[in-house]
């Protein structure tokens, strides 16, 4: 994404393109929707994810914000966006599963963090106002790199909006804010417009059976490793009965 700041701003069709959802635009009939398949696609190949990484770092630029990397992340993102057309970083963690729900209020976002870069106070100019048609972009974004598995990142995008709107200077409206809370935590399943989206609830039903089964088989075999190694000491306690009784 190299496009200019002021192209970013007037244009207005490519925000559905790079970040997809599964539900229909109103503003541009035409985009690509995220299914299944699509969703699947993402969250088993870490060259989608970087690329979607990266049109992310381009589009917090735009609004002022900066990314940094603790040392603990897997792919080093310096001058990710400038590079996009040759860098392609890839994970190194297996991100099989989407987290559903949103990461507890006050919580320290690992290796991704979203912060005011050097050009925030003109940056942020355009659409720190009470109601601009960024903010419509901004929930678009956070519920697609949810969707589409880029959790933390959303976590540290959504943090750094949470502390724009509680700054004292904040104009942003309630509304936009409950926008971007819904598409932060909300099931994916449910649109922040409130509507449903059967094939996602599905598979979040599944998620949660899939979740369920494996909790209860780490415990069954926590239960075998303590019997087993309670079995000698028993063995034991009771040869040494018997010969004292002898």
């Amino acid at each position: 994404m190299n496009w200019s700041d002021a192209r970013l701003e007037t244009c207005h069709d490519y925000i559905q393109i790079v970040f997809p959802l599964p539900e229909s635009s109103g503003y541009n009939y035409g985009v690509p929707l995220i299914d299944r398949t699509v969703m699947e696609a993402f969250r088993s190949r870490p060259k989608l994810r970087s690329k979607l990484r990266m049109a992310l770092v381009r589009q917090l630029q735009f609004y002022g914000f900066k990314v940094e990397l603790a040392e603990s992340t897997d792919a080093p993102l310096e001058n990710v966006a400038e590079s996009s057309t040759t860098s392609d970083p890839v994970l190194t963690t297996n991100d099989a599963t989407i987290q559903t729900t949103a990461a507890p209020s006050g919580s320290i976002i690992s290796g991704f963090n979203v912060v005011r870069g050097p050009q925030w106070v003109n940056k942020s100019r355009n659409w720190c106002v009470r109601f601009d048609h960024n903010h419509l972009r901004i929930t678009r974004i956070l519920r697609c790199l949810r969707i589409l598995g880029l959790q933390e990142e959303c976590e540290a995008f959504f943090s750094a909006l949470q502390d724009v709107y509680d700054a004292t200077d904040n104009k942003i409206n309630e509304r936009s804010m409950g926008y971007w809370r819904k598409a932060f935590s909300a099931p994916l399943y449910r649109t922040p417009d409130g509507e449903l989206v059967n094939w996602l609830r599905t598979w979040e039903t599944e998620e949660k059976a899939k979740a369920k089964a494996e909790k209860e088989k780490e415990k069954e075999q926590k239960a075998k490793e303590g019997s087993s190694e309670d079995a000698p000491a028993s063995k034991k306690v009771k040869f040494d009965t018997i010969k004292h009784g002898d």
